[in-house]
């Protein structure tokens, strides 16, 4: 079974330059307009999930935060998450600055790993501590 995208753009297989994957070594058709835009459409791809980084650090951190100030889920849970969220910043910061330097960029991300499997854990598997429930001796919030 062969895909229609592969009838259509000719897909040749062979390498493509420098660190391009071989599935953008395409034959052009003539009067397809669209096929110039995949390369630009893949390098696009590329920077908008170094941008959303930003943003997915920019949350980890306030998040991480309200768990070390809440203490409804575990102190150390609250600190790698907020670890994880500057790992998010300085991954995307030095994506940018340091083209190449891919193997710091993912050591960075770690902490995000282990704090987002884990608070979904603990989530699913517990849940929050019950503080707010009027019958029982609860610990004050600040």
């Amino acid at each position: 079974m062969t895909h229609w995208y592969l009838e259509r753009y000719r897909v040749t297989g062979r390498g493509g330059q420098g660190s391009r994957p071989a599935w953008l070594s395409v034959e052009p058709q003539a009067g397809d307009g669209a096929l110039e835009a995949v390369p630009l459409l893949y390098v696009t791809s590329g920077h908008l999930w170094g941008v959303a980084g930003l943003f997915f650090g920019l949350w980890l951190i306030p998040m991480g935060a309200l768990v070390v100030r809440s203490r409804w889920l575990p102190l150390p849970l609250g600190w790698i998450l907020i670890a994880g969220g500057v790992g998010y910043l300085v991954s995307a910061l030095v994506s940018y600055a340091f083209p190449n330097a891919d193997l710091v960029t993912q050591l960075l991300t770690v902490p995000v790993t282990i704090g987002e499997i884990w608070i979904m854990g603990y989530l699913i598997i517990f849940g929050i501590r019950d503080h707010s429930r009027p019958d029982r001796k609860s610990a004050r919030v600040p």
